[in-house]
């Protein structure tokens, strides 16, 4: 990092604070009490009325032990380091001794029996090992479950002395991640001197990215995650100079990055790796910004090179503007051309809306009176747009997508616009060719566009009787006839899928997670105890023997379990082929197959994993068209375990 340069900052801009309360980025004492009350409610439901609280630096976990079984609940990421704003998510990590399958089972029937209290089930996927995505007043909790020694109180107290290591040899490979969550939250408090200055430097940087377009995850661009390890960086080389203020960090913020190689270098805590982090090449082309204990999870792996490209053009152009002593038109009071958007956060403002040679525009009609409906259907199209970018990006070379993370109005539209009889928007991007002729292109544009709506279309939130989709390309966009579509869908439950079901009767809710656990326990011993039946038996002789095995083949989720936990396997040994639906088959290591969250954008379903494969000799292990299994020996498998 280049050696440190003190600035000078205009008196009318010291109060930072002040600056980030005027725009709404410090939560008000209503957020705060309405968010706490939130978060009580959480606690409640999943602990019991009876728990203790552990405060470690300030970071609270709530645990509680009933007839043995324990459970701890803490908060990590943005909540859990006090960086939030109203727009922000709420990410908890829990752990306990339950089982996965009886934590999973229990909870989701609490949170469906909770709608009295307030509380929205949004989301629930065991696949995803145990992740429920909830709605409280108006905050959407994402919990994650792991089972784990170290749930007891007595034990609890112990995990912030853990070995500074990358994994705790005890855990398996997806508890390690979710507890190391927690130890990164933990690591940033205890590390950083002046947590204040660190606080109003992540907000600082968050307004601007808001402000100038480019805070979505989804569009590949930066999140609070990647803010918070980007501005710890800077905090942690620069913390040991006197009299800091926000300033000098959000300075050198914009001047380290702006000049960062982010196409060979990493963004990693060197405090706690000093011998470097993992060799670039082993991630994608976007920015790679890896966590702090666990150092090759990539919290950027959602960025490509075109998004990249546009972030970065964007720190350079705020360094530059800084440097000039120009801090009024970066970080000023918004002007008329911005307004509040979702949930109270600052909407971008149109005056930092860059010209392109095209722009294509992705028009949006319903006329429904079902706002779930339109939720559901506006939510599906902000989802598939980074797939309209990947799908340009690949057809015409050398060409730059800016997609912009929000949703537009015509200013008189906006003004006679009425959600009880016509709602009415429409996206932008910007296109710039390398080619100078734009003309040149405009069949490929036009062709990928149309293909884009055919595939919404298709999609079952799309009902074409009460809602209307289309697309145009175009060489100007009036920047004055705009105005942000202000309009909060808020937390929309995912529509029940017929498989998200259990058989068992461990969901009822007049039942406890303890009487679960008990007769889970019952149900393996007498399974231990039990005498193979006649069926078991021709299946074990079939399976030693090495005769190929007539069993179904087991699924893709069982192989990567056997994998990552069984201690006679390698992890590191194997590799995953998987479909991607632009470029066909990719592979990536079993270590860096994401299946306990859902709700990245790189997130891959279990149902385009086609094989596994073992590096050393490059015998596929598993395949799911020929249906071998050398793992478990089902399906066409010779048996081999």
């Amino acid at each position: 990092m280049a050696a440190w340069k003190s600035y000078i900052v205009p008196s009318s801009m010291i109060d930072s604070k002040q600056l980030l309360q005027a725009q709404r980025m410090i939560p008000t004492p209503e957020d705060i009490a309405r968010r706490t009350e939130a978060w009580t409610v959480l606690i409640s439901m999943i602990l019991g009325e009876s728990f203790h609280h552990i405060n470690c630096n300030g970071l609270e976990s709530y645990t509680s032990t009933v007839q043995g079984v324990a459970l701890v609940v803490a908060p990590v990421g943005s909540y859990g380091l006090d960086v939030w704003d109203t727009s922000s998510d709420v990410r908890c990590m829990i752990a306990g001794t339950p089982s996965e399958s009886s934590f999973f089972s229990l909870t989701r029937a609490k949170l469906r029996n909770a709608r009295g209290q307030g509380v929205i089930l949004l989301k629930a996927n065991k696949l995803a090992l145990n992740m429920f995505e909830v709605g409280i007043s108006g905050s959407r909790f994402i919990l994650q479950y792991h089972q784990s020694i170290y749930a007891k109180r007595q034990v609890w107290s112990e995990v912030p002395y853990l070995p500074i290591a990358k994994n705790v040899p005890s855990l398996s490979l997806m508890a390690n991640r979710k507890l190391n969550a927690y130890r990164d939250t933990l690591y940033l408090r205890q590390s950083i001197l002046d947590y204040e200055l660190f606080q109003l430097s992540v907000r600082i940087i968050k307004l601007w990215s808001i402000r100038y377009g480019l805070h979505s995850t989804r569009m590949g661009y930066l999140d609070e995650a990647q803010i918070v390890i980007m501005v710890a960086t800077i905090c942690e080389e620069i913390q040991h100079h006197q009299s800091l203020s926000a300033y000098d960090v959000v300075l050198k913020f914009f001047a380290y990055y702006s000049t960062f190689d982010f196409e060979h270098e990493v963004v990693y805590c060197k405090a706690l790796h000093p011998q470097g982090p993992p060799e670039r090449r082993f991630f994608g082309p976007g920015l790679v910004i890896l966590t702090s204990y666990d150092p090759v999870v990539d919290v950027a792996s959602s960025t490509n090179k075109n998004s990249v490209a546009i972030v970065q053009e964007n720190l350079r152009a705020a360094h530059a503007t800084l440097e000039d002593g120009d801090w009024h038109s970066l970080l000023s009071e918004q002007d008329p051309s911005v307004g509040v958007g979702r949930t109270g956060s600052l909407s971008i403002r149109l005056s930092n809306f860059p010209s392109f040679p095209a722009y294509i525009r992705i028009n949006v009609s319903f006329w429904g009176l079902s706002g779930l409906k339109a939720g559901r259907f506006v939510d599906s199209i902000e989802k598939e747009l980074p797939g309209l970018v990947k799908d340009l990006l690949k057809s015409v070379p050398n060409i730059q997508v800016r997609a912009w993370p929000v949703r537009f109005k015509e200013s008189q539209e906006a003004e006679e616009a009425n959600f009880e009889s016509y709602y009415k928007v429409f996206y932008v991007l910007g296109v710039a060719p390398a080619a100078a002729d734009t003309l040149a292109i405009g069949d490929i544009l036009q062709t990928q566009t149309d293909g884009f709506i055919d595939r919404l279309r298709s999609d079952s939130s799309y009902d074409a009787r009460i809602s209307w989709l289309g697309a145009s390309l175009e060489h100007n966009i009036h920047i004055d006839d705009l105005q942000q579509d202000e309009k909060d869908w808020g937390l929309i439950p995912d529509e029940e899928k017929p498989d998200d079901t259990d058989d068992e009767d461990d969901s009822s809710p007049s039942r406890t997670i303890y009487e679960t656990t008990r007769t889970q326990k019952s149900r393996n011993n007498s399974e231990v105890g039990a005498k193979p039946t006649k069926s078991q038996k021709k299946e074990s002789a079939s399976t030693t023997s090495g005769v190929p095995n007539t069993a179904p083949l087991r699924m893709s989720l069982d192989i990567l379990h056997r994998i990552n936990h069984d201690p006679n396997i390698d992890s590191e040994d194997y590799i995953i082929g998987y479909e991607d639906r632009h470029v066909g088959i990719k592979e990536v290591p079993v270590a860096w197959w994401i299946t306990d969250d859902q709700t990245r954008d790189d997130f891959i379903p279990q149902s385009r994993i086609l094989y596994f494969r073992r590096k050393y000799d490059g015998v596929k292990v598993w395949e799911r068209k020929t249906k071998i299994d050398l793992i478990f020996g089902s399906g066409a498998g010779d048996g081999t375990k």
